[in-house]
Order: C-alpha cells, then structure tokens, then sequence
C-alpha cells in the first residue's frame, strides 16, 4: 500500500510540475485578450484592470489545470505507462487557454456576426464544438512560440510560471494603491478670493432613494421617522412635490439639470447625461463651494456623467469578495466565482452590501469626510439607496423581499409593504446620525438641506409593484422638505404645487446665484407658483405622462393610435381610484387639458438635447438585475 501511495504521489509531482507553470502562462494570456476586449468595448484603459484579470486569471488557471490534468494523472497511476512533461505542458497550456477564452469569444463572435438567436440546439452545438478545437489548436500553436522564445533568452519555464502570480499580485497591490475608480477629482478647487468674507450657507442635498410620500410621519402617524419629521420641524414641509420620472436614473437627471425627461432624455439605462448640459453641482462649484457627492445607486456613476460638475465624487460601490476596481468591467470567470464564494461564505447579516451600501455605512462615510473637510464651505449631493427593493428584514437576518411575488394575497402585499417601511425608519435612524453630527459640529445651523426622493413605490395599488411601470400618485408624490440656515421659516407647510426641477433654481437663488436660462424649474421662493406638474415615464413597454395639479389629474398610456387615457378628481378620489374619463360632462375638460399637454410638449422639444450613450458592462448589468432594473 505503501509503495501504491509513493508511486502516486510521484506521479502528481512530476506531472503538475510540466502543467502547473504552463496553465499559470495560459491563464495569464486569457486574462491579457479579454482585459484588452473589456477595455477596448468599454473605452476603460487602465492599469486596475490589467494587474486584476491577470492575477486571477493566473490563479484560475492554476485551479483549471488541476481538473484537465487530473484523469491523466490517474490513468498514468492505472497503467504505468509514462506520459512525458513536454505533451503534460502542451496539453495544460492549451486546455487552459481554451477554457477560459472560448466562452466569452463564443459571444463575442456570435454578437458580433449577429448569430446569437440563428444558433440554436445543434447548430449551436457544433459552432461551440468547431470553436473550442481551433482554440485548442491556437493554445498549442502559441505554447510552441512561448516555449521557443523562453528558451531563446533562456528563462527557466518552471521559474517563470511560478514567479508571475507574485510580480502581478505585487502590480495590481500597487495599482489599487493609486485609487481605484469608485472616486474622482473632477474640477479644480479655485475658491473666490473674498470667500473668507462671504458667509454662503453650506448646502446639502438628499435623495433618498424610492421614499413615498406617505410613509413618513409628518403625513402618517404610524410611521416611526421622528429625524425627518425634525428637519421638518426645523425648516418647510411641502405637501405637493412631484416627480418628473417615476425610476432613478430620468428622475436624478432631472433634479441635475432641471430640465424635463424628454428634454434631457436621459429615459434608458445606457443613456447619459448631456456634457454640454449646465447641472446643479457645476453651478455649485462656479459659486465657489467645494461640491461634492456621494452616491449609492449603480446608474448614478461616473459613466453616466453623474460626477460632472463636482470637485470630488465617490460611488458607494457594493462589497466584492474578490477585490476589484468596482468601476472596471468585470471578467466572465470572476462574476461567477464572486456570486458562489457570495453563497458561500458571505455573512448574512451582511449580505445587503452586496446590493448597496446602507444607509448607516452612507452616514458613517459623510461623517468622516465633513471631518476631514471642516475648512471648506461645500455643496453636498447625498444619496441613500434604502429603501430600494430588495426589502431586507431589520435587524438585518439575510432575508428580504423582491417584487412583485410569486402569488399575489392580501397577506404578502401586507408584509412586502412592512418590510418597505421597516427600511424607512431604518433609514431615518442612520439620517440622524449626520443630522446629530452636523449639530455636535456646529455645521446644522449653517446649513441649508434639502430632502427628497426620486420616485416611490408601488405595493399593488394599481396592480403593480416596484417602480418605473407608472406614473400613479404613489410613484411620483415625493415628500419634500427645505430646511434653511438659522431655521429660517421653521415649522412650516406648504401646500404649493411643486416639482422636484424645483430644486436647483430654488438652492441657486437661496446663495445669490444668477438665473440659469434653460433650466425649467421655478424657484420655489420667488413668488412664481405653477399650475401644473409633468412627469413621464417610458419604460418595459411602457410610455405614460401625467398632467397633475393640486386637485385633478390627467394620465395617458399607450401614446399611439389610440392611447388610453384617464382622468382623476385628486380633490375626491387621492387614491385614484375611480377613472372618470368616461363621464360625459368632464369631455370637454378632458380635451381642454389634452390640448394643455400638447402645447406644453411642444415646447418642452423646442429646448431638448440628445443623451449621450455608454454600453452596460456584465458587472453592471449583474447589480441592475438584482436591484430589479433588469427584469
């Protein structure tokens, strides 16, 4: 027994010392080809992404050679028949190239040839087949030229497979050392030079992500948000704040810009905001503010031009079991071993920061900055991701809840809606941890804040869930609360009609800034009062806009031949629950509104601009699938 053992042993010594150094080389190169197509497909050339898909991929080759090897290790055990270590490093180079290249060049080709929905069944079967014998073919026919030129300069291949995971580990510590993509430096701090003599209020923007209107105490009793209801206390209530945009990425374009979806037309999730367009954050920084921003959702990003106009800007990336630049492409192999070592060894409690960064870590990262930073009068755009689906359980258990559910009951609307609200007064716990420290520094009293939310969400109202699908009030009715410096005007509320567009002429007019020509809002403080709110929402099939004032409201779906259209007497009916657009005597008013929308649409095109574009990476496209994006 002892001698079977020995002679094994043996064995896999000999042959994984031919096709350990080989499959390193091997992953190597497959990390280097696809680190070139990412970049290349995702105009992102740096150094994080070479030094990252190297490294593993050399590992990964590592743990790939160890199975291709394995039944020829066992068959040289079986029959005694020696297999030489020249064919062992063939075979291991090839195998692994092959691996590991050949299913995202399947794609690639496939895409590219637009073959992807021709190549079904068995001519899909065969194409792959035809594929993975040429790259079997190339891996040996690039082994040969590695082999020969390894030993022109007469470099030990042993040495060198095995030296190459330090030197790479070693370039991507390094690299990562020089930030990694989550953060930026945009513009170039130059405060006026009377800024010592100028006492500007800082200013601090909040977004709190799919925050309905009625599930915060100052309108429902039995909601526990007691830190927001203070800031209310402290500043204005608004009770008729609308939406332009009942999903993120629309909505934040347009409390950037103050411009209306279909004028920015930011609509889709590879769109992106206009360079030219003059947003919020750039008239901040041209004020003389140090503007910054912290944001938490994966379509606010640099990529989508969300950082222009800021001195610094910081996504909030998820965790990653395997670090990685959070702004860099991902690798096909490291998407799914991060979402298995995930299932494995991630902590529960902990599993909402693979979605988000909560809103307590938010908090505790602004905290740390203002301390840091307590010399500069700044503008501050913060976002919360809670309480965005999935609807995780508090205290955190590692449950939650993803709309819409499997089979709809009274009972699972109830307790998806209860989770929702958990994560609310969750949320409102981790806003008074700034709002205490903003007052124990002396910074609150300074400070104009603005809170509001980009959307709400639905629980089955109108027979839906989640958000992006309507333009119903439980999408679009945003709470919203302006505390000025000093408490000026505390305690108050406002009934007024406003939009979420509002805001950047409203906090640009606060500090004294000039008017924006092409900016739609109106400050909410000159006096001007609107008729009407706009909002639009074109997404998963649908297209709907609204027309809402203080006390009825015009809905259309469909925009085509014959669109379906609906009309509420918000006055009787906040629920909207009786369409009245086919009562005779309201006709004529329906038409007069009708006529109102195309007039105001009309105008709206004669200001447009055309979004930019950016293609989605897997990486992205795997959290927007989690986070409910991508059905």
């Amino acid at each position: 027994m002892r001698y079977l053992l020995n002679r094994f042993i043996h064995y896999v010594i000999l042959h994984l010392k031919s096709a350990l150094p080989t499959a390193v080389m091997a992953g190597i190169l497959a990390g280097i080809l696809e680190a070139i197509y990412r970049a290349v497909s995702f105009d992102f050339f740096k150094i994080t992404l070479f030094a990252t898909g190297t490294f593993y991929y050399s590992i990964l080759g590592l743990l790939l050679a160890l199975v291709y090897i394995a039944p020829v290790i066992l068959f040289t055990f079986l029959t005694g028949r020696y297999i030489r270590g020249q064919f062992i490093a063939y075979l291991s180079f090839a195998s692994v190239f092959n691996g590991m290249v050949t299913p995202w060049l399947s794609t690639l080709i496939m895409d590219y040839l637009n073959l992807s929905g021709q190549l079904i069944g068995n001519s899909r079967f065969v194409f792959i087949s035809v594929l993975i014998i040429i790259m079997q073919a190339a891996g040996i026919g690039i082994y040969f030229i590695i082999e020969r030129f390894l030993n022109l300069i007469r470099v030990n291949i042993r040495i060198a497979g095995f030296a190459l995971p330090v030197i790479l580990l070693i370039l991507m510590i390094i690299s990562f050392s020089f930030g990694i993509g989550s953060s930026y430096n945009v513009e170039k701090y130059e405060p006026p030079a009377d800024i010592s003599s100028r006492k500007m209020p800082n200013v601090i923007f909040i977004i709190l992500d799919c925050l309905r209107y009625d599930t915060v105490s100052m309108t429902n009793s039995g909601m526990a948000t007691p830190n927001m209801r203070k800031l209310a206390e402290d500043g204005i209530f608004y009770t008729n704040c609308f939406t332009q945009c009942s999903w993120t990425k629309p909505s934040i374009a347009s409390m950037y810009t103050s411009l209306y979806t279909t004028q920015h037309n930011v609509k889709g999730l590879g769109q992106i905001i206009n360079p030219d367009l003059y947003t919020l954050p750039k008239l901040m920084s041209d004020e003389g503010y140090f503007a910054v921003g912290f944001s938490n959702n994966v379509m606010i990003r640099a990529v989508a031009n969300f950082h222009l106009g800021f001195n610094y800007f910081e996504y909030l990336h998820p965790s990653r079991v395997i670090p990685s630049d959070p702004e860099a492409p991902e690798f096909h192999f490291l998407i799914i071993l991060h979402d298995y070592l995930k299932r494995l060894i991630v902590d529960k409690t902990e599993l909402v920061s693979f979605y988000y960064r909560n809103a307590n870590y938010t908090s505790k990262r602004v905290i740390d900055w203002l301390d840091k930073n307590s010399d500069k009068n700044f503008y501050m755009f913060l976002h919360y991701m809670d309480p965005h689906n999935p609807y995780f359980n508090h205290p955190y258990d590692g449950e939650y809840y993803v709309p819409p559910p499997d089979n709809y009951s009274e009972e699972i609307e109830k307790k998806f809606f209860d989770t929702y609200k958990k994560e609310v007064e969750y949320t409102d716990k981790a806003l008074g941890l700034l709002f205490e420290h903003l007052k124990s520094t002396g910074i609150y009293d300074n400070t104009m804040i603005v809170l509001t939310s980009d959307h709400g969400d639905e629980f089955h109202e109108h027979g839906g869930w989640d958000h992006g699908h309507s333009l119903y009030d439980e999408l679009i009715h945003a709470p919203l609360i302006i505390k000025l410096a000093h408490s000026e005007l505390k305690g108050t509320v406002d009934s007024s009609l406003v939009e979420t567009i509002d805001i950047p002429p409203t906090i640009a007019g606060y500090i004294g800034a000039g008017e924006v020509p092409e900016w739609q809002g109106i400050d909410i403080f000159s006096g001007n009062n609107r008729d009407w709110s706009f909002s639009e929402v074109k997404r998963y099939g649908v297209h709907a806009k609204s027309l809402r004032s203080r006390t009825e409201k015009l809905y259309i779906t469909g925009l085509n031949a014959d669109p379906v259209i609906e009309y509420y007497d918000i006055a009787q009916d906040k629920s909207e629950s009786n369409n009245l657009s086919g009562n005779e005597d309201l006709k004529p008013r329906i038409a007069e509104l009708l006529k109102t929308l195309a007039e105001f649409e009309d105008n709206l095109r004669e200001k447009a601009v055309e979004a930019g574009s950016h293609t989605l990476d897997r990486k992205t496209i795997e959290q927007l699938r989690q986070l409910g994006y991508i059905k």
